[in-house]
């Protein structure tokens, strides 16, 4: 039986990490949080019936959106993805996105 090592579980942990941001991005987009590629502000606004925020998928703001975005077009995503042997170029292909300078 082989012992797992240290490394293997950080690459599991990798793996989990982005594997978990395409799912908030599928989410958040099938529901309409993004338009064109960015966030949709509108999305967030408080209800008419409630008067409470919407949350899709536990996220307080449009911010946390902004950050999802921010990881899948930027540099942390092409790290994880190098520590895992993914290719970044296909996981943004896949979701629509382009890698671009984040601001």
């Amino acid at each position: 039986m082989r012992q797992i090592e240290v490394s293997d579980a950080l690459i599991v942990l990798a793996e989990a990490i982005i594997l978990q941001a395409v799912d908030d991005f599928r989410g958040l987009k099938a529901r309409g949080a993004f338009y064109g590629g960015e966030v949709n502000d509108g999305y967030w606004e408080r209800r008419e019936d409630s008067g409470g925020l919407k949350c899709p998928l536990n996220l307080r703001s449009s911010n946390d959106a902004r950050e999802l975005l921010v990881f899948l077009n930027g540099w942390a995503l092409e790290f994880l993805c190098d520590l895992t042997g993914h290719k970044p170029c296909r996981i943004r292909k896949v979701l629509g996105l382009k890698r671009r300078a984040v601001k």
